[in-house]
């Protein structure tokens, strides 16, 4: 079941603030990353299923997450995922967390961008990119970098809602389309 946005958002700030507002959002939000670095993607979906079950009573719900993140996370934590049970809107869980973290990194000053190369690209090759990328928005970047050899060559840099996109593949879409919107194909 996918997420409603308007409900993210809401129940992103509402954590947020909450976390703000104890002194606990530094701690808070590595709880969040050592959560998420702990699951492997099968743990996530036997939870997701147990979760997302309407045969499972919220009181077995609650339970689940007492015994996995009980004595690892603040009780804010806890009561969170009580209230996203009580309401039945756990298919919001993962995307909050995301948006929380984004919304925590954006809180210190970082973005968060992605790069796609066809070939892996060297430590100093990403310091470099990421210092000028991040000199010509003006901010300062987290990069992920991804290796996708389909692109043939060229870089994609997405952040936010810009988007640069100068792959060759792309280059290849766009000229199949032009060449096509005038009949030479």
């Amino acid at each position: 079941m996918i997420a409603d946005l308007g409900v993210v958002a809401s129940y992103t700030e509402a954590l947020f603030e909450a976390a703000k507002k104890k002194g606990i959002l530094d701690q808070f939000a590595e709880s969040i990353r050592q959560i998420q670095k702990s699951l492997t993607p099968e743990s996530q979906a036997r939870i997701k299923s147990v979760l997302e079950s309407p045969n499972i009573a919220r009181e077995k719900k609650e339970a689940v997450f007492v015994k996995l993140y009980g004595g690892r996370v603040d009780g804010l934590f806890l009561n969170f995922v009580r209230l996203l049970i009580k309401r039945n809107r756990l298919e919001a869980y993962d995307a909050v967390l995301d948006q929380f973290l984004l919304k925590y990194d954006e809180h210190r000053g970082f973005f968060r961008a992605e790069v796609l190369t066809a070939v892996e690209l060297s430590a100093e090759e990403k310091q470099r990119m990421t210092a000028a990328l991040g000199r010509s928005l003006g901010k300062t970047l987290l990069i992920d970098f991804k290796v996708d050899s389909s692109v043939v060559g060229g870089v994609r840099f997405k952040c936010g809602d810009i988007l640069i996109d100068t792959t060759i593949a792309r280059g290849l879409a766009a000229l199949r389309t032009r060449l096509k919107s005038a009949s030479v194909l």
